[in-house]
Order: C-alpha cells, then sequence, then structure tokens
C-alpha cells in the first residue's frame, strides 16, 4: 500500500495515456502535459483535485468514484462514464471549468460541511443528492439562486447556454445578411453605370 501525505501534491505529467493508481488516499491530485488519465479504482483526494490543459481524467471501463475534500478546477475534460464524484469536505469547496464553463458528471453527490460554490453549470445525469444540510441551505437561500441551483441540477442551464449561443449566431449571420445585401446594392449600381458607360462608347 502507498501512504501520501496529505498535504502534497501528486502530478499525472506523462505525454501521454496514464493509469491514476487508486491510493488510500491522495493529497492534492493533478492532470498536466496531455492525454488520457484513467482510474484504476475509485479515490479519494483530501484537498485538491486539478484536470490540465489538454488532458482527460476518466473514470474508466470500471465507472469508478472519485470522492474529492477540496475543490475541482478543471483546464481540460473529464470523462465521467457511470462513475459518481462525491463533494465531502468539512470546509467550502469550489468546481471551475474555464475550458467549456459546464462541468458534466454521471451521478453526483453533495455531502458537505461547507458550501460548494460553482463558476461552471453542472449537469448531473444519472442522479444528484444533496445532504439533509445542504438542501436546508439551498431553501434558505435568494429565490434566484435557488433557481440556477435547480435549473443547473436539471440540465437546463447547458441548454439556455446552448440557446444564448444560437442566438449570438443568428444576430451574426443577420448583419452578415445585410453586407450582402449592401453588396449587392453597390454592385448593381455599378453595373448600371457601367452599362451607360458601354452605350455611350457604341
Amino acid at each position: 500500500n502507498i501512504s501520501l501525505d496529505p498535504a502534497s501534491t501528486v502530478v499525472y505529467y506523462a505525454n501521454t495515456s496514464q493509469t491514476v493508481s487508486s491510493v488510500p488516499v491522495y493529497g492534492n491530485l493533478s492532470t498536466a502535459t496531455s492525454g488520457t488519465k484513467t482510474l484504476a479504482g475509485d479515490i479519494s483526494v483530501a484537498g485538491n483535485l486539478s484536470i490540465g490543459t489538454a488532458t482527460t481524467l476518466s473514470a474508466g471501463a470500471g465507472n469508478y468514484d472519485i470522492t474529492l475534500e477540496g475543490s475541482w478546477a478543471s483546464n481540460g475534460t473529464f470523462t465521467e462514464n457511470q462513475g459518481t464524484v462525491t463533494f465531502a469536505g468539512t470546509g467550502p469547496q469550489a468546481v471551475s471549468n474555464t475550458l467549456t464553463g459546464t462541468e458534466t458528471f454521471y451521478d453526483l453527490v453533495i455531502n458537505t460541511a461547507g458550501p460548494v460554490t460553482s463558476s461552471a453549470s453542472l449537469t448531473a445525469l444519472n442522479s444528484l443528492i444533496m445532504a439533509q444540510g445542504n438542501i436546508t441551505q439551498i431553501l434558505s437561500s435568494k429565490p434566484e439562486d435557488r433557481r440556477m441551483i435547480f435549473e443547473e441540477a436539471a440540465g437546463i442551464t447547458k441548454f439556455k447556454a446552448q440557446k444564448k449561443e444560437a442566438l449570438r449566431k443568428l444576430e451574426y449571420t443577420e448583419q452578415n445578411l445585410l453586407r450582402v445585401a449592401d453588396l449587392v446594392r453597390e454592385v448593381k449600381r455599378q453595373i448600371g453605370s457601367l452599362q451607360r458607360q458601354a452605350g455611350k462608347a457604341r
């Protein structure tokens, strides 16, 4: 058995695919460089988990679980398969995804003593389980905060973001069509002018 210091950081750094060992408890866990880093078993992380740029962390064919007591920061990709991610910290925990702004889990469990905040839209494909204290915290929050939490849990936030992006593209297309119409008018004006000049030249 491998024993790691709770303050230590293990970085899976090879420029290729790697297997993430199922040690009793990681301190902090990071992926870096490139390639897919695949879980070989359930893991626990006492600190933070960081998915590096151009890397993928995969729950593996065994649909392994991750229990996390610190924050989740992704600049890469998480392949959830059918694994469970449990936030089980004693203090505040944060979730971020700077690559897509969205983080997708299969089963998501929030069983923390402190709050879990997220700058990313969260999607639970199968189930979302929350401890009693977390539910009380949601119910006592502002209506707009509650709505956002329920929309994220239902996966609606992702579709709202897609709608916003589609509307932005539609507006861009409409602007392009206006430019094309202006160009067509200008070309017609030039054709008329050239036809008159050709008539005079004859």
